[in-house]
């Protein structure tokens, strides 16, 4: 595939520009200025390394609104701390929702693709719901889908120093190099010598992975953990909000897994099986009635959903 034409230049522009836009000031106007205080000494506690585990870790963001921060006025800090990571977050939205629609092209046609993104645009906002300070999460979500889209382009070698910015973010990072493993799997499993490539790629992935964790570990020592597995098991089990919250994004999901998993390749069935420690990490570490987490599921498994649409359009003689 080479550059993208101009006409899909025109549409990411206007009609996904605009989505990003209105989905950054949402976020602005009902949680960054009502929570503006609370953001600061969170952004506090993680650049002097006392926010707890693992928010300690999620470094990138902090460090690169501090510097913007500290190159203004005082007087004008507080609109440029709100400013700057509002623009992060549009160019992150903004980021996925186009290598998300060029991620689902490998697999179905242009208006399944589109049908898909749209889905996760009308579903992003629920995300908000539950916190008042965790940039990471959008972030992640875009580089999760810029892996997506690197691995099944075979854009190999720039997923190293990718997996360096995403860890840099948030270590569930390690997802994409699960993805990458497991796309790559029969040639892995064949041996060094007949895939030397994805072997490379593979142990530059996890090299890159650790050393930024216990780097980052170094430098940004937690003060403990926010919480503990058992503490959110049990929060997770009990919680009407949890099942219900969690069902809006997981319904679309499993039908999507239900009606398309014959159509799809192996290699896309193969990573579909990253979902199953995703929610088994979260579940245990994390509020599950917080849909940001389950925004990079829709991506890992949206070409599914894409492919139901194109069985089910099939079957109904519609075209």
């Amino acid at each position: 595939m080479g550059w993208p034409r101009k006409p899909n230049l025109i549409y990411w522009a206007i009609v996904y520009g605009t989505v990003a836009a209105a989905l950054t000031a949402v976020h602005a106007w009902k949680v960054d200025v009502p929570r503006i205080e609370e953001q600061k000494r969170w952004h506090a506690d993680v650049l002097a390394g006392r926010a707890p585990r693992p928010y300690n870790a999620r470094v990138l963001q902090p460090l690169v609104v501090e510097a913007v921060c500290d190159a203004v006025p005082e007087r004008l800090r507080d609109d440029v701390f709100t400013f700057s990571y509002s623009g992060i977050r549009f160019v992150s939205i903004l980021a996925t929702l186009v290598a998300f629609e060029l991620f689902l092209l490998a697999f179905v046609a242009l208006d399944p693709a589109r049908l898909v993104v749209l889905f996760l645009s009308g579903i992003f906002a629920l995300g908000y719901h539950g916190y008042h300070y965790q940039p990471s999460s959008v972030l992640d979500l875009a580089l999760f889908t810029v892996a997506l889209l690197a691995i099944v382009r075979g854009r190999d070698p720039r997923l190293v120093p990718l997996m360096v910015v995403a860890t840099l973010n948030r270590n569930t990072s390690i997802f994409i190099l699960a993805t990458y493993v497991l796309w790559h799997g029969p040639a892995l499993a064949g041996g060094i010598r007949g895939a030397r490539r994805e072997w490379a790629v593979s142990l530059g992935m996890a090299a890159a992975w650790g050393l930024t964790t216990l780097g980052i570990e170094r430098l940004f020592p937690g003060s403990g953990w926010v919480g503990s597995p058992g503490g959110f098991i049990v929060y997770n089990l009990s919680q009407w909000r949890v099942w219900l919250l969690s069902g809006v994004v997981a319904l679309p999901l499993v039908t999507g897994l239900i009606y398309g998993w014959r159509r799809a390749p192996s290699a896309l069935r193969r990573i579909a099986f990253v979902a199953v420690p995703y929610v088994g990490l979260h579940f245990a570490m994390a509020k599950c009635e917080e849909v940001r987490y389950w925004l990079n599921l829709v991506v890992l498994l949206g070409p599914f959903l894409g492919l139901a649409y194109e069985t089910l359009t099939a079957r109904s003689g519609e075209p």
